[in-house]
């Protein structure tokens, strides 16, 4: 059954009233409380796009002191190799004892070495002097002890060798000092040279190229 249309203004009616006492609630409540202000936040800028107002920069933070390392001695290289276990539980002191200990036996046997070393060349000098030896085994003698001793070499690698040079199991790197004999430097300074001239001839600055340019231009060319 439909409602009549006195029922329906009724309806409305309510309806209008619920409408303006929930309006007027509302308004109580805002007079009772004062509305606390919104603070309007900045846009951060992006693009050309205008900024309305400040700029959004995160303040700066404070740059760490960097200090410079101090140079370790001896024993303070020797106590960055130990770990932290052996260091708690032996201590610095007894760490101190130990390895100063070790060095006096180390200084004490490369004193030993060097007075046998200087026993055997008294011994072929001595031998020498008296014609027990040849001065072709004296020379010989003398090349073989000038090409063991000991030298420090840098590699100076052309750039073809970006992944180092492989010489007889041993890789070599630009730059990164090595500790070799006098013969085998000798001998790295030869590969070393042809590789420089590998790369010049590559970049057409060789002596080979300047060859090749040379030969082309002497020799006729058949049509």
């Amino acid at each position: 059954m439909l409602p009549t249309q006195e029922e329906r203004a009724a309806h409305a009616e309510k309806v209008r009233l619920g409408k303006e006492r929930a309006r007027a609630e509302r308004e109580a409540k805002a007079a009772a409380a004062p509305e606390e202000p919104i603070e309007k936040m900045p846009i951060i800028p992006f693009g050309d796009e205008a900024v309305a107002g400040p700029a959004f920069e995160p303040e700066p933070e404070p740059e760490p002191e960097v200090r410079e390392p101090e140079p370790l001695d001896a024993f303070g290289r020797f106590l960055a190799a130990q770990e932290q276990e052996t260091i708690d539980l032996l201590g610095r002191e007894e760490l101190r004892v130990i390895w100063e200990a070790e060095n006096k036996k180390a200084l004490e046997l490369k004193r030993e070495n060097t007075r046998k070393a200087a026993r055997d060349r008294a011994a072929q000098h001595a031998k020498g002097e008296a014609g027990l030896i040849a001065p072709a085994d004296l020379a010989a003698a003398e090349l073989k002890r000038k090409m063991s001793r000991k030298v420090v070499y840098t590699p100076d690698l052309p750039e073809l060798s970006d992944v180092g040079l492989r010489i007889n199991g041993r890789i070599l790197y630009h730059g990164q000092p090595v500790t070799i004999t006098y013969g085998e430097w000798l001998s790295f300074r030869e590969i070393e040279w042809r590789n420089k001239n590998m790369e010049l001839d590559f970049e057409g600055k060789g002596r080979l190229h300047h060859l090749r340019r040379s030969l082309v231009s002497t020799n006729p060319v058949r049509v």
